[in-house]
């Protein structure tokens, strides 16, 4: 999937979720920025953070098929 459809996707389900960027980058251990980037499609969406932000949002599999590998 195209990186900027994946940070789309990660964006509204984020915000679905009622939390902030500054929340769960925090949550995820890394910089705000750096979360931000990942988002903009400037940078990829490694496993670890895949892994991070499923278990933060408690993401179910549909959900983490839907918005990173669809």
């Amino acid at each position: 999937m195209n990186p900027k459809n994946v940070g789309k996707n990660v964006e509204k389900i984020i915000k679905d979720n009622n939390i902030t960027i500054k929340e769960i980058s925090k949550k995820m251990e890394i910089k705000e920025q750096e979360l931000i980037k990942k988002i903009k499609g400037k940078e990829k969406f490694y496993i670890s953070d895949i892994l991070s932000i499923t278990k933060i949002l408690k993401l179910s599999n549909e959900e983490v098929n839907h918005t990173f590998f669809k």
